[in-house]
């Protein structure tokens, strides 16, 4: 409960050029079985006049998925319904929603039909006039090369952008690699500071003659481990910045078309 408070209270004072952003977080709740959620967050999501055409229909039917889960079956029929109205070519995925959400999705999509009004110009037909097949428009399909629009996490190192773009692998690696030179680095500098003497520098000798051959190799230690996890970071960042999924890979597992 305060879990979906905190997502509503986000959706509400966020911009209208966010709504596309909390539709993503409303498929992602729905994924997660997150469906009370789910539901809030595309609710007001769809309140936003602005949104594309495209992802309107995306949060409206991930919405009528969540009504039904939460056993509310007349607004998950009436959001049926407004979809297949606007959109009469969206379907549902049979390999991500349940049957007996299909079987509604189809009784939705014949009240949809026809509450549709004839068109002025189309005349009546005699019974005995030849019939074609209706002549469709181009269907409308989601930007499958448009990148996933930018967001905060893919700038934050440690792997924490590539586990956003869902690269798991890479993540862990980046993660791996980034602490492991930090705290090398970190390692070898306590090493170095440990062994000067009280009121000396390195620079000026602030070492026994001893020990000048390790704390050179402490300090090229440091050095090289501590530019080298920077490097990495900012490696991480452009590398998870430039390898976003595309619009139509998040786009084709959930199987919506207009």
């Amino acid at each position: 409960m305060g879990t979906s408070l905190l997502l509503l209270s986000a959706v509400l004072a966020a911009p209208p050029s966010s709504a596309e952003a909390a539709v993503d977080e409303g498929v992602r709740l729905y994924d997660e079985g997150d469906f009370r959620a789910a539901r809030d967050v595309l609710a007001h999501a769809l309140a936003e006049p602005l949104l594309a055409a495209p992802t309107r229909g995306l949060a409206r039917m991930h919405l009528a998925a969540s009504h039904y889960a939460l056993a509310e079956l007349e607004s998950a029929e009436a959001q049926l319904v407004e979809l297949f109205a606007v959109s009469p070519l969206a379907w549902l995925d049979p390999a991500k929603f349940p049957p007996e959400l299909l079987s509604l999705a189809e009784k939705a999509r014949a009240a949809a039909a026809a509450k549709a009004p004839r068109s002025p110009s189309q005349p009546e037909l005699a019974e005995d006039a030849p019939t074609s097949p209706p002549l469709l428009s181009e269907p409308l399909r989601l930007d499958a090369s448009r990148p996933v629009p930018l967001s905060a996490g893919l700038f934050i190192p440690f792997g924490v952008g590539q586990f956003e773009n869902g690269h798991h692998g890479k993540g862990t690696l980046f993660l791996a690699l980034e602490a492991l030179c930090l705290a090398t680095a970190g390692a070898s500098l306590a090493a170095l500071e440990s062994m000067k003497r009280e009121g000396r520098f390195f620079v000026s000798g602030g070492f026994a003659p001893g020990e000048m051959g390790t704390a050179r190799t402490l300090h090229a230690v440091y050095l090289s481990s501590f530019w080298l996890g920077v490097s990495l970071m900012a490696g991480g960042v452009v590398e998870a910045v430039i390898s976003r999924p595309l619009e139509g890979d998040r786009a084709a597992p959930l199987a919506i078309r207009f």
